[in-house]
């Protein structure tokens, strides 16, 4: 009997660090990070306008997505397959690493939609087009004074304040929607990530069922990650794992942490699950 199809579907809000995540997880060797599938999938079935620009997108292999060994020839299916509908998109996503990997390869989609993560559960289900996928969603999580902290010369004060009601708003909205969905939810938190990342990686590995190895590579063995922010383009930030710590010194930070009603609340809520988890 094949293997089954496996997804890791990143799961939380801006700024949390998922595509740092999804190139990490790549060092293992049964792990192929995708990036945000879902909006190659939207955007290539946008054929008309603007198949150029897609074609042009980088991928973090380095070549444009029309020379991407793995990318080109999905997005011209996906382009002549425009009328298909999302779990069929989906279907010849995870056809095409079989065919690029062979059967076994894990692949994460650090999407982070709740939207449409209930769509790609559904159609795991027996009759549906992805049915017998096993997806596990990491709800990745990161600290909000650090995420303000990091924006704080763009955000200025109002934009700082408003950061950290958006951070407060979509959190909650994935806690009380993953309560909704019947999946297999690890949390994880992106500064225990940073912290020690092999060990993070290992949990999240072994909540799938990988060999852990003795000794992960440094870098991503394959990576192709078309959708998601820079640090996809630059090999330097993508293989070493740095915690930007600014926020320990940043004031509005730590007071707006205390101020803004129930954002500690919340943050503290998400590190005990971590606890409960493990």
């Amino acid at each position: 009997m094949s293997a089954p199809d496996r997804i890791i579907y990143v799961l939380g809000d801006t700024y949390c660090g998922s595509t740092l995540l999804t190139l990490q997880l790549g060092r293992h060797p049964q792990v192929e990070g995708l990036g945000e599938v879902d909006k190659m999938l939207l955007e290539a079935a946008r054929q008309r306008r603007g198949a150029a620009r897609i074609r042009a997108i980088p991928c973090s292999c380095g070549e444009s997505l029309a020379d991407c060994p793995f990318w080109a020839k999905l997005v011209s299916h996906l382009e002549a397959d425009a009328g298909a509908d999302y779990a069929q998109r989906y279907r010849a996503v995870l056809d095409q690493v079989r065919e690029f990997h062979g059967p076994g390869t894990v692949i994460v989609d650090s999407s982070k939609s709740l939207t449409t993560l209930p769509r790609l559960l559904a159609a795991t289900c027996a009759g549906g087009a992805l049915a017998g996928t096993q997806v596990l969603v990491l709800h990745l999580f990161r600290d909000p004074r650090g995420s303000a902290a990091r924006r704080r010369a763009e955000l200025g004060l109002l934009g700082t304040v408003r950061h950290f009601r958006l951070w407060q708003g979509l959190n909650a909205q994935v806690l009380a929607g993953l309560q909704d969905l019947n999946c297999q939810v690890l949390p994880v938190s992106y500064e225990q990530f940073c912290w020690n990342p092999d060990a993070e990686l290992g949990r999240i590995y072994r909540a799938l069922g990988l060999d852990v190895p003795h000794s992960l590579p440094a870098q991503p063995l394959s990576s192709h990650v078309g959708r998601g922010n820079g640090v996809r383009q630059d090999s330097a930030r993508a293989t070493v794992v740095r915690y930007d710590a600014r926020w320990f010194e940043d004031p509005l930070s730590q007071l707006l942490y205390f101020l803004v009603p129930g954002v500690r609340a919340l943050n503290r809520r998400l590190l005990a699950a971590l606890t409960h988890d493990g």
